[in-house]
């Protein structure tokens, strides 16, 4: 009896770790992606000095919020959003409209893939 016990604390300890830890994966998630929507807001306004500056802000955010990923998700897949916030840092500072938009919306969908693949199911786990 004493073991199935501290099984089931066992159990529910790691369950409601996962739940605690996606909960902080999806709030990271969705303040990247609201932090692009700013700078994308910016961009279509022309005003590249904040578009700029929020990029810059959106891109702290994401340096730290990933050195917390690679527990979670594929390395390939952080380095690809590295890249594409490379790509879209760039096209920021030559003031190109259309590539920074493009940019900016692939990285957004970036984003949400990798939130979607996150969640605790059995397609994750297999």
């Amino acid at each position: 009896m004493k073991v199935l016990i501290i099984a089931t604390l066992a159990v529910l300890l790691v369950i409601s770790g996962w739940i605690f830890l996606y909960s902080t994966i999806d709030d990271g998630f969705t303040e990247l992606n609201d932090a692009l929507n700013k700078v994308s807001k910016n961009i279509e306004a022309q005003d590249w000095q904040i578009a700029s500056a929020e990029f810059s802000k959106t891109n702290k955010k994401w340096k730290g919020f990933k050195d917390f990923l690679p527990l979670f998700l594929d390395h390939r897949d952080i380095h690809n959003v590295d890249l594409m916030m490379t790509k879209a840092n760039v096209y920021l500072k030559e003031k190109n409209t259309p590539l920074s938009l493009a940019e900016i919306e692939a990285l957004k969908s970036m984003l949400t893939m990798l939130k979607n693949e996150e969640p605790p199911n059995l397609i994750n786990i297999l």
